[in-house]
């Protein structure tokens, strides 16, 4: 059982928990209120501008070494 999160995992942490409730809890209340199904990745606008926000919070491909294209 761990007994201790490191510091940097506690803030990414932190900060995951603040996008979802600020970026992608709205976006996906907004897109489920104007389609039938939800969208497939890439067909929306607002799909865009949350990874945009993604890119922007330091929170887009988390799982790629630390490059132009991912978080490290």
């Amino acid at each position: 059982m761990i007994s201790e999160v490191r510091p940097a995992a506690a803030e990414l942490h932190a900060k995951l928990e603040r996008f979802m409730r600020d970026v992608f809890e709205p976006a996906s209340a907004s897109i489920g209120n104007n389609t039938a199904q939800p969208p497939i990745a890439g067909d929306s606008a607002v799909m865009e501008e949350m990874k945009a926000a993604a890119r922007a919070a330091g929170l887009w491909n988390l799982w790629l070494p630390e490059s132009e294209y991912g978080a490290g």
